[in-house]
């Protein structure tokens, strides 16, 4: 079976994308029509054929009303982070969700993404 795109950085995705546009009620080509695509590419994204871009991860954020942790992990859990993603600048995200080109390169995007939570906990506490 051919690998995925996504696949091995953010198990699911492809298939929570599909989720979403089942309980929104969405036909491939509805969802299409609002995420500014073709039916065709929305097939394609289901399918893991082609990546699906930062912005339309946002987009399914905000279609879904799906915390953006959700969207990219999956995870239902309250990590005590409110939606730490929410607060990742869009250049920073499109980092991580492309910028994943060897393990180097995830480690240090890990450590920025860390960096992040730790900043806005500290914050947190210093309320």
């Amino acid at each position: 079976m051919a690998k995925k795109i996504h696949d091995d950085i953010y198990p699911g995705l492809r298939k929570r994308l599909k989720m979403i546009r089942k309980e929104r009620g969405l036909s491939q080509e509805k969802l299409g029509e609002i995420l500014h695509h073709s039916q065709q590419t929305i097939y394609k994204l289901e399918k893991g054929d082609i990546a699906i871009s930062a912005q339309d991860v946002y987009n399914l954020h905000v279609l879904s009303e799906r915390s953006l942790d959700w969207i990219m992990t999956g995870s239902e859990e309250d990590t005590g982070n409110d939606n730490i993603l929410s607060y990742v600048p869009l250049s920073v995200f499109k980092m991580m969700l492309f910028g994943a080109k060897n393990e180097e390169t995830m480690k240090d995007i890990e450590l920025l993404f860390n960096t992040i939570v730790k900043i806005i906990e500290e914050s947190k506490m210093s309320e």
